[in-house]
């Protein structure tokens, strides 16, 4: 643990930890964002994050940014970091609409407010790569609006009804959503994977859910991966469940539902792995 007071925030490109009352993101959730591992002072998989934000930020027509702003105010911010925080951290990268007035309509023009933020990495993922997990069925579902489907945006109080959830559990790791039409679409704050026999499956994400990097990086080394809308009892005759995001990386489930799976095999290679049959 870095003897750092973490969090460390860097604001278009200024040292601080206030943000305007002013600034769409507190009042309407207008913005996107993404969540990055940071290794020996590298922004892992950086051109899969600023592709997604690049592309959260068209769709939602935030205003202007630019790649060399970002990076930029992240040298800036690495300055501030202590070696033992460039060593391993979470750095999280936030875009806003900037400051608007009170009503829903944003400014006719508008330059995208640029928020990183320096955390501490999660000491309990390399467990869970190793160990794997335990996972449920969430009891709340998550809302079908395709407009949105696959972006990060600010708005994650589904998320955070669902961690409420997850955390009276007493079993359980993370809890396996579905949508309103029951359709499995993701885990809590992670994409999903299973393999059924000769193949492996993931939900289609074109009407709820956040399409994660490092799906994307898993799907870039296992074209073969069958992408598509399944019901729970597929998810239920799996062989093998595995969970993944930036930071966690590829963790296997052990244990769905209070059931063990019939395979629970880690894969050393994590997000570079060819997923095994």
């Amino acid at each position: 643990m870095s003897n750092q007071n973490l969090p460390i925030r860097i604001v278009d490109g200024k040292m601080t930890d206030t943000l305007a009352l002013s600034d769409r993101s507190w009042q309407f959730a207008d913005g996107c964002f993404t969540t990055i591992a940071m290794r020996h002072g590298q922004l892992e998989s950086w051109p899969l994050h600023w592709s997604r934000l690049h592309h959260c930020a068209q769709r939602l027509a935030l205003g202007s940014f630019t790649e060399s702003e970002l990076l930029s105010d992240w040298e800036k911010l690495c300055q501030s970091l202590a070696p033992e925080v460039l060593t391993k951290a979470v750095v999280k990268i936030v875009l806003t609409r900037g400051d608007g007035g009170r009503g829903y309509a944003p400014p006719a023009t508008a330059v995208a407010r640029r928020i990183l933020t320096v955390s501490e990495f999660p000491a309990h993922y390399e467990t869970w790569q190793r160990d794997g997990i335990a996972i449920g069925r969430a009891q709340l579902k998550l809302g079908r609006q395709p407009a949105l489907a696959g972006l990060k945006t600010l708005n994650r109080l589904e998320q955070v009804l669902l961690k409420q959830e997850l955390a009276q559990q007493t079993t359980m790791d993370d809890l396996v959503v579905v949508d309103s039409d029951d359709y499995i679409v993701e885990a809590t704050a992670a994409n999903l994977f299973w393999r059924q026999g000769d193949r492996w499956y993931t939900p289609a994400l074109d009407q709820a859910g956040v399409a994660g990097v490092a799906r994307e990086q898993l799907l870039q080394v296992n074209p073969q991966v069958k992408i598509g809308h399944y019901r729970w009892q597929s998810l239920q005759e799996a062989d093998e469940v595995l969970v993944c995001n930036a930071l966690m990386g590829l963790v296997p489930v052990r244990q769905l539902n209070g059931k063990p799976l019939p395979q629970c095999r880690h894969y050393p290679q994590q997000l570079k792995s060819q997923l095994q049959l």
